[in-house]
């Protein structure tokens, strides 16, 4: 019995996957790639590129761990039929969303509308008040050693893992009425 490799004969060049690796480089994937984070997951021009290497268009692409969708997407970019599917339920749903298209003037109209029904409120919960002026603070800078006092002039000192420092300040502000 012969191994399958000299049963078949030698792989054809254009087969051969080389003059395609010869050119990857790194590159960012489009937006549209980035909402779900599947690690091992190809970069969408290299993707392209094998498509292009090695189908013909309106073929079909088979995709059976489509994961975030970049073989599927750039296969119908690309002018093939696709077919893709995944075991995680969440990979199907965000491969099929990358096709939904999205009427821009309704999502900004939303958008403007939750900005003015609820901006203000979110945007409260990101302030920081500074009591000893009275003010809301735009950012603080401060040293090792700014904070080594800041907390010793408050009659704190920083345990090893840091839990100390929280509950004092809980107390603290607790006993300023916070």
């Amino acid at each position: 019995m012969q191994p399958a490799d000299e049963a078949l004969g030698p792989i054809p060049e254009e087969w051969s996957p080389n003059h395609i690796l010869a050119t990857v480089e790194t590159r960012n994937n489009p937006p549209m790639y980035g909402a779900i984070k599947y690690f091992g997951g190809k970069p969408s021009h290299v993707w392209s590129q094998y498509i292009e290497a090695y189908s013909q268009p309106s073929e079909v692409i088979l995709d059976p761990f489509c994961g975030q969708g970049i073989a599927v997407g750039e296969a119908v970019r690309l002018g093939r039929r696709a077919v893709g599917f995944d075991l995680q339920p969440s990979a199907t749903f965000f491969t099929s969303q990358i096709f939904n298209k999205v009427d821009e003037q309704v999502l900004f109209a939303a958008l403007q509308e939750l900005q003015e029904s609820i901006g203000n409120d979110i945007n409260n919960l990101y302030v920081t008040r500074n009591r000893s002026f009275g003010v809301d603070m735009d950012y603080a800078v401060l040293s090792n050693t700014q904070v080594k006092e800041l907390l010793e002039e408050r009659g704190l000192t920083k345990s090893g893992d840091g839990q100390g420092i929280r509950a004092r300040l809980t107390e603290f502000d607790a006993a300023e009425g916070d």
